[in-house]
């Protein structure tokens, strides 16, 4: 049985990428509005990024509870083998939140029985 061995992508690009992300604050708020169930975050960044996913950081404004220090951990559909592969997987994620929260309630549907 061969083991899959865990290719190690180059720390300087994975900050590179990072940086280019985090100065994306409404791809970030998309992700943490989709996944994270955040209503109004904040100070988004990405803290941690590896081959299979990222760690959101956001401080979320809470009516009953003030502000909250929140994260959400977001895996990736596959696990990226290079540098490309993890931007791609982000950009995904991003396509993904974006459609989920733009979708549009049909309410003028009215199911049998109702009326």
């Amino acid at each position: 049985m061969h083991r899959r061995q865990k290719i190690q992508l180059d720390p300087k690009e994975i900050r590179n990428i990072q940086d280019e992300f985090n100065k994306k604050v409404e791809v970030l708020l998309r992700l943490a509005k989709y996944f994270g169930n955040a209503k109004l975050a904040a100070k988004l960044n990405i803290a941690e990024l590896d081959q299979a996913g990222i760690l959101l950081q956001y401080v979320e404004k809470n009516v009953d509870y003030g502000l909250q220090q929140k994260e959400v951990r977001i895996q990736f559909s596959k696990v990226a083998s290079n540098i490309l592969e993890v931007k791609s997987q982000i950009n995904l994620l991003d396509i993904e939140a974006s459609d989920a929260l733009s979708m549009r309630v049909d309410k003028s549907y009215i199911p049998p029985g109702i009326i």
